[in-house]
């Protein structure tokens, strides 16, 4: 997919390299491409991006050119790629669909800074697999940047991501800062922010390209096979949620009654035995009390 303009304005609007560029010790930004990133692009789309930072050159947005230089000049100084093959010169080969626990490059692991996922995962086979690998590359406190399909890209990959499935990444290992639906190639690009959104009836009739842009802060230490077992849609974990605590609360109540149930039984003997023998009246009397 590249890097096209408007992953390009809002990568260079949000200053996200500049901003990582702090959480490092050496105040450098250690970033990784999954994917070696490609420029969808063009020379006159400068004046527009140098409105938000002047160091944008124009030669580092020709279309089809790698986008190191465009990554540099927005501040990146330590910029690597991994993919499948190094048919591209990526630096770091490594299969998406396996976990880098006990692999080659295990050692990896929280190593970058910030971690760009524009438009690779909906081609790997195993996409949550793929996505997984990004967390476990990033330091606690460094960034996950992920641009992938949300509608009208068919034939272009695997997977097109419904909004619901960035939402359900934000949990105990990442933070969600920022989440834009927006459509990259039109003569004004639509835009919806879609942090707060949820269920939005009109999000499943978009019509045209759409693709999500999403930022994550990782905010602990990560563990693969929770993710991957336990990353649920929210909608369902509300409803969840809300059973087990109609459950908790059912039972409270079943208890309770049982309580009352069987103090009542225990007075009814007790009376009955009282009537029975202080009235002496008949048990067919006592049932009728």
């Amino acid at each position: 997919m590249g890097i096209n303009i408007g992953t390009a304005t809002f990568l260079t609007k949000s200053d996200l390299i500049n901003s990582t560029k702090a959480l490092s010790p050496d105040k450098r930004c250690k970033l990784l491409m999954i994917g070696r990133q490609t420029m969808s692009t063009r020379s006159t789309d400068q004046p527009g991006l140098a409105k938000y930072n002047p160091a944008i050159r124009a030669s580092s947005l020709e279309i089809n050119t790698y986008a190191e230089e465009f990554l540099t000049n927005l501040g990146a100084t330590t910029i690597e790629s991994l993919d499948y093959s190094d048919f591209e010169a990526a630096e770091i080969i490594h299969n998406l669909n396996e976990s880098f626990e006990g692999s080659q490059i295990e050692h990896l692991r929280n190593s970058f800074y910030l971690v760009l996922d524009y438009g690779t995962s909906e081609h790997v086979f195993q996409a949550a697999k793929s996505i997984s690998n990004s967390i476990s590359l990033v330091r606690v406190g460094g960034r996950l940047n992920m641009v992938l399909p949300v509608c009208g890209w068919l034939e272009h990959g695997f997977y097109q991501f419904s909004p619901n499935f960035f939402r359900a990444l934000e949990g105990k290992y990442l933070r969600l800062i920022q989440m834009y639906i927006y459509e990259p190639y039109s003569g004004t690009i639509q835009i919806w922010n879609a942090k707060n959104l949820q269920d939005v009836p009109y999000f499943e009739k978009l019509d045209g390209r759409f693709l999500c842009w999403t930022v994550y802060e990782k905010i602990s230490e990560f563990d693969e096979k929770d993710f991957m077992l336990n990353t649920q849609q929210g909608v369902y974990k509300r409803a969840w949620t809300d059973t087990e605590r109609d459950l908790v609360k059912g039972r409270e109540s079943m208890s309770a009654f049982s309580k009352f149930k069987n103090d009542a039984l225990k007075n009814y003997y007790f009376l009955q035995r009282y009537f029975m023998y202080y009235k002496k009246i008949t048990k067919d009397q006592i049932e009728k009390i």
